[in-house]
């Protein structure tokens, strides 16, 4: 991806050409939703997380607040 900056009357082209993605939940990635270069747009979904842990988390949660 290539970027333009305009900075006083220069203009700068930036190639982007890794970025950091983090989330709020952690897991493993069981699928990757697109290609390497695609263009995607905020919002878009890019990975399938794992939950499986998650609900198994829940569920101990639930036992625990129902003692």
């Amino acid at each position: 991806m290539i970027k333009q900056y305009h900075y006083f009357n220069y203009i700068y082209n930036l190639t982007i050409k890794s970025i950091i993605l983090s989330t709020k939940l952690a897991g493993y990635v069981q699928e990757v939703l697109v290609n390497e270069a695609q263009k995607v747009k905020k919002g878009d979904t890019l990975v399938r997380i794992d939950n499986i842990e998650l609900l198994s988390n829940l569920e101990v949660l639930k036992v625990t607040l129902m003692m």
